[in-house]
């Protein structure tokens, strides 16, 4: 499950600016992921909790944000830039169209990818084949109703659930420790495959103040 959190904007910036960054959001998510949603509004809290706006957030709130952080860190404006071009595109309050030159006129460099594959890191590397065993033969297990023996029994931080009609709901573990077997962090959503059928995503919205659930 994806928690996407409005409360260090509400604190740092107040409501208005909480307000209008989940009305973004809300119409953001229509055809985002849920951890793309989720990068952009974090980073912008994230901003929040270092770098004071006034009315709206304009490129000289953004500039002041790019100068406090080292340069591993500089991979957050690009976060953020995708979810405020998108804001002033579909016309919603709060930011200044300034921000789309400021982010024409930087380089944002990416995030540092495949070092955790690269070194077989223990919990954000690569599934092992042991690993990848259980998961096989949970899936079989879910889809046949026959329990298969692994050598050993995968790690319990990966959990799989047999729903009805045979459908196998994949809900690779969300927390602090979940990542797939490329090395990434896992979906906070469940796939759900039924035989026969198709896979579905599945996902709610609960109305909380500061909270959106997926």
């Amino acid at each position: 499950m994806t928690h996407i959190c409005f409360k260090p904007i509400r604190d740092h910036w107040g409501d208005r600016h909480a307000d209008n960054a989940k009305q973004a959001a809300l119409a953001y998510m229509e055809d985002r992921s849920p951890d793309t949603v989720n990068g952009g509004v974090g980073a912008l809290a994230r901003m929040a909790r270092h770098v004071p706006v006034g009315g709206t957030v304009s490129a000289a709130a953004l500039m002041d944000y790019r100068s406090l952080l080292p340069r591993e860190q500089l991979h957050y404006l690009g976060h953020i830039a995708a979810f405020l071009k998108f804001w002033v595109a579909r016309g919603y309050t709060g930011v200044d169209r300034d921000v789309l030159q400021f982010f024409n006129s930087i380089k944002i460099p990416g995030n540092a990818k495949g070092a955790a594959v690269r070194t077989h890191h223990p919990t954000k590397g690569p599934f092992t084949d042991l690993e990848l065993q259980g998961i096989t033969l949970a899936a079989r297990d879910a889809l046949t109703g026959v329990r298969s023996l692994p050598s050993r029994r995968p790690p319990s931080h990966r959990s799989w659930t047999r729903t009805s009609a045979g459908a196998v709901s994949a809900a690779l573990w969300s927390g602090s420790r979940g990542r797939s077997a490329f090395g990434r962090r896992a979906p906070a959503l469940s796939y759900t495959w039924r035989p026969g059928g198709s896979g579905a995503l599945s996902g709610r919205v609960p109305l909380m103040r500061d909270t959106l659930l997926f």
